[in-house]
C-alpha cells in the first residue's frame, strides 16, 4: 500500500518549441535554450535553418508561414510524425516505416520509407520528388502539385518506388509581348 509520503514519477515527453529565427543547432533558437535531441518532438514557430545533415525521429510540427530551410549540402532525415503547415526548403528525406503525414509545401521530397507514406492533406513539391525502391507515396483524395516557375518544373526521379493517386503538374509559360 502507498502512503502519503510516496513519490510518483512519470516521464512527460518534452516538446521543443522555437524561440526565435535561427539555426536548429543553436540553443538560443529554442525555448529553454536547449537544442532538441533527435528523438525530441519539435514545434517550429519561426524560420529555422539546418546547416548540416540532421536526423529527427520525433514529431515535427511547422506552423503556418514558418519554415525549416536546409543550407547547401545539408538535409533533414525524418522518421516521425509530420504536420507541415509552413514550408520545408531544401532536401527533406522521409525514412522509417509507413505512416500518414501532412507533407505541406516541400522543395525536395525524397521518400525512402519501408512501406507507404499516405498524405493526409493537400501538398506541393517545387523541385524534386524521388520515391526510392520499397517506398510508396499515396496522395489519393488530396491535391498534390508538382510546381513550376521560371527556373523549371519539379522533377520526378524514378528511383524504383511507387506513387498512388494523381499529381497535378504545373507548366510555366513565359509570355512574350
Amino acid at each position: 500500500s502507498r502512503g502519503l509520503g510516496d513519490v510518483y514519477k512519470r516521464q512527460i515527453p518534452a516538446v521543443y518549441v522555437t524561440a526565435q529565427d535561427g539555426p536548429w543547432s543553436t540553443g538560443s533558437s529554442w525555448v529553454g535554450g536547449s537544442v532538441p535531441p533527435p528523438s525530441g518532438d519539435v514545434t517550429i514557430d519561426h524560420h529555422v535553418t539546418v546547416g548540416s545533415h540532421l536526423t529527427v525521429t520525433g514529431s515535427i510540427t511547422i506552423s503556418s508561414n514558418k519554415s525549416v530551410s536546409m543550407g547547401a549540402g545539408s538535409d533533414l532525415s525524418h522518421s516521425g510524425a509530420l504536420d507541415n503547415n509552413g514550408s520545408i526548403l531544401g532536401s527533406f528525406i522521409l525514412t522509417g516505416s509507413s505512416r500518414a503525414i501532412n507533407i505541406g509545401e516541400v522543395e525536395d521530397l525524397i521518400v525512402a520509407v519501408t512501406g507507404i507514406v499516405s498524405v493526409n492533406d493537400n501538398c506541393s513539391i517545387s523541385r524534386l520528388l524521388r520515391v526510392d525502391a520499397g517506398a510508396t507515396i499515396d496522395v489519393t483524395g488530396y491535391d498534390a502539385m508538382l510546381l513550376a516557375d521560371a527556373s523549371g518544373t519539379a522533377l520526378v526521379h524514378d528511383n524504383g518506388g511507387t506513387t498512388l493517386g494523381d499529381f497535378t503538374v504545373e507548366q510555366y509559360l513565359s509570355l512574350i509581348h
